[in-house]
């Protein structure tokens, strides 16, 4: 990072909202004026943009509050944050942002704390989000005039006390309070509870209307303190099933101790958890049609009546956005300069506004990486739009009005009340809830599911961390989804004219096919290009079966990187984590290339040790490096990237992203692509005991996928004729 950016500005990791931060102090420089270090700061960020893509990450978005985009980062960066919100036709924020930068740079400003600035920030965050809050006309930024803004009398004491010291005077702070950083409210939504300890995440939410559902599944997380670290090179979640902490929630009675001690084990939540997961359609969760129907009937009578409409459209609601009616108590208008934590609607557009599930990292935003896909990312964005298409804008505004001035245990009995006069214990609030969720997740990729409704899918937990849904995808999974139920309720199916497609929620690092391609070829080109037998011709052959291989196996490359496969039997067994028990292996369908590769190896092998005068048995694993002098050098991940960041800076695992993207867009079975991924939730392994995956089917899917990503890549099977 530049020296003047990093030690005035303090941006956070990532550089969140760059182009952002840029064209605001382009806008002041023109107006006010900077002084030379900042004009040098600016510079520096001229450059940075013009070296490197973040996508969204970087991206100008005024949609976004600047609070939202730098959500947990504030505190730590002040000053970034309050660069962040646009100026452009908002004197008071420019000249805010002015006096700051002047503070900033000022050799006699030895005596600021970052909590000085902060409160200072929070003021210039606040005039952005409201226009109302102005300084007078022809006034500069002095103690007077920020004074006389209508401010809570805390915001404006935490602006004068920045101000203050800028004129020398003695100001009074409060002791530091250290705040524990896990310690979050809770997502209702999103079915998570943060805790002290660790999060709580529920997978199947508890029924307790209906005596014979299921009972909840909760999973805990515990913070990563408290947690222990996963091998290097495997992304958040790739754990084994087997770690997860699970938790049954349900009423024990009249059971002997014994029974409640065993219930409350994991395996227990393990058993249901893997029985759902494996049968979606046919989960007990899923109303039938004449239930359906009882309730769609009940809400067109309810919605006809003054006294009930507010019921009937609660029924309604819950059926279109999946929505539990304890939420849609908290349900509001959209605000543009805020985001909801619960479900909102904005009435200009017509759409609800369902908050994202994010992946939790645990590593701040990483350094830039050119990605063409992240100029369409949509990462930034806090919600996912979905249509309004069974009431009328009017309806809805006015619900929403109606449950802000009403008790929302109200609206919860009064509903409870009108289900019961269709006399059916399986007809409850929480199945009505789920209903459209359900239909969408034995349908869709699970990933696509959780990102549309912004419910938790148990399935989801580790692929989020590879996935890249477009606003497409959740267009299709939304009215596919919506008109399966319309036909079962025996209405007409509803489409848009068209489907826009404006951008991806992605995870971090998912290279496209060129890229992809680009670098492959630039080491393939090398690879032919050295003399054989030397140090780099070695290296570049085994980088280059490493990541082409990986294309074929999707190796995670964490116990030995390349695999070596002795023998045609169409399945491959190997392990690509840790623990020599094998306790974390896995098998899949072999690709004829991949097979190649592994022959093509040995003969780098032979020609490598022939030059040196090693023995077969003188390396421990199949791959390696050579370094200075013919040092052998191990193939784990850090030395592997290493040798990639040669050609590019994507994460090692950024091939594994790009493989689980590619093989969902060519239509592949969200199974067949879980073999290849090696991501099962309970239940969904192709070995398991209540699996219904055909390892024929998934077997014909992969290859033939396998065969059109080797295509589109360019990749040659001459490269891989043995040495």
């Amino acid at each position: 990072m530049a020296n003047n950016v990093k030690k005035i500005l303090n941006p956070p990791a990532g550089e969140i909202g760059l182009h952002q931060v840029r064209k605001n102090l382009h806008l002041i420089h023109q107006a006010l004026g900077l002084p030379d270090s900042l004009a040098q700061a600016l510079e520096e960020l001229d450059a940075m943009a013009e070296n490197e893509t973040r996508g969204s990450s970087w991206a100008i978005d005024t949609s976004v509050s600047a609070d939202s985009r730098m959500h947990g980062y504030i505190n730590d960066h002040p000053a970034w944050a309050a660069m962040l919100v646009c100026n452009e036709g908002n004197r008071t924020v420019m000249l805010l942002q002015h006096r700051l930068l002047e503070a900033l740079v000022d050799p006699k400003s030895i005596d600021f704390k970052s909590h000085d600035v902060a409160g200072f920030g929070r003021l210039i965050r606040k005039c952005g989000k409201d226009q109302s809050l102005t300084l007078p006309p022809k006034q500069t930024v002095t103690l007077a005039t920020v004074e006389s803004m209508e401010l809570p009398d805390t915001e404006i004491a935490d602006a004068l006390r920045f101000l203050k010291v800028l004129d020398g005077e003695k100001v009074v702070r409060r002791g530091a309070h250290t705040k524990n950083p896990h310690h979050r409210t809770s997502s209702p939504r999103e079915g998570i509870t943060r805790g002290r300890f660790g999060n709580l995440v529920e997978l199947l939410p508890p029924d307790e209307e209906d005596p014979g559902a299921h009972p909840g599944i909760l999973e805990f997380f515990p913070h990563e303190s408290l947690a222990f670290r996963p091998p290097a090179g495997l992304a958040h979640g790739e754990d084994h099933p087997a770690d997860q902490i699970l938790i049954l929630l349900e009423k024990l009675q009249g059971q002997s101790i014994e029974i409640k001690t065993a219930r409350q084990k994991s395996e227990s939540a393990r058993a249901i958890l893997a029985r759902v997961n494996a049968a979606l359609p046919l989960t007990y969760s899923q109303l039938t049609d004449s239930e359906l129907q009882k309730i769609w009937q009940l809400a067109k009578q309810l919605r006809q009546k003054q006294k009930t409409k507010f019921i009937g459209i609660a029924l309604v609601l819950m059926l279109a956005t999946s929505t539990k009616i304890e939420d849609l108590g908290e349900m509001c208008l959209a605000d543009a300069q805020s985001a909801s934590e619960n479900l909102s609607f904005d009435e200009e557009k017509n759409v609800f506004l369902v908050p994202r599930i994010r992946p939790e990292y645990r590593t701040p935003e990483p350094a830039p990486v050119t990605v063409k896909m992240a100029k369409h990312i949509l990462y930034s964005s806090p919600s996912v739009e979905i249509p309004n298409v069974l009431l009328q804008p009017s309806e809805v505004v006015e619900f929403i009005r109606h449950v802000a001035a009403t008790n929302p245990e109200q609206l919860k009995k009064s509903v409870k009340s009108a289900l019961s006069t269709l006399n059916s214990t399986r007809i409850t609030c929480a199945k009505i809830s789920r209903c459209l969720f359900e239909i969408a997740r034995s349908s869709f990729d699970p990933v696509i599911v959780q990102t549309t409704f912004g419910i938790r899918v148990p399935s989801a937990n580790t692929p989020q961390f590879y996935s890249a849904v477009s606003d497409r995808d959740v267009a299709i999974c939304f009215f596919d989804s919506l008109n399966q139920l319309l036909q079962r309720l025996d209405e007409q199916p509803i489409w848009p004219l068209q489907i826009k497609h404006s951008g991806f929620f992605a995870a971090r690092h998912v290279p496209t096919t060129d890229e992809m391609a680009a670098v492959i070829q630039a080491i393939a080109e090398d690879a032919q290009h050295f003399q054989p037998g030397s140090v780099e011709w070695h290296n570049a052959n085994t980088l280059l079966a490493i990541l082409v291989q990986s294309i074929c196996t999707s190796v995670r490359g964490v116990f030995d990187p390349l695999v070596e496969i002795d023998q045609e039997s169409g399945f491959l067994f190997f392990r690509d984590k840790d623990k020599p028990d094998y306790s974390h292996a896995r098998f899949q369908p072999v690709h004829p290339l991949a097979i190649k590769i592994s022959d093509f190896y040995c003969g780098v092998r032979r020609a490598t040790f022939a030059k040196i005068g090693l023995q077969k048995n003188g390396v421990a694993y199949f791959s390696f490096f050579r370094g200075e002098g013919g040092r052998i050098i191990s193939p784990n991940p850090k030395n592997i990237e290493s040798h990639l960041r040669h050609y590019t800076r994507w994460p090692l695992n950024s091939n594994r992203k790009f493989l689980k993207n590619k093989l969902r867009n060519l239509g592949v079975d969200a199974d067949a692509i879980n073999v290849a991924m090696n991501h099962h939730s309970q239940g969904e392994a192709m070995w398991d005991q209540f699996s219904t995956t055909d390892p024929v089917i998934v077997k014909k899917q992969l290859l033939k996928a396998f065969d059109e990503i080797i295509d589109e890549l360019g990749i040659q099977e001459e490269w891989f004729d043995v040495v």
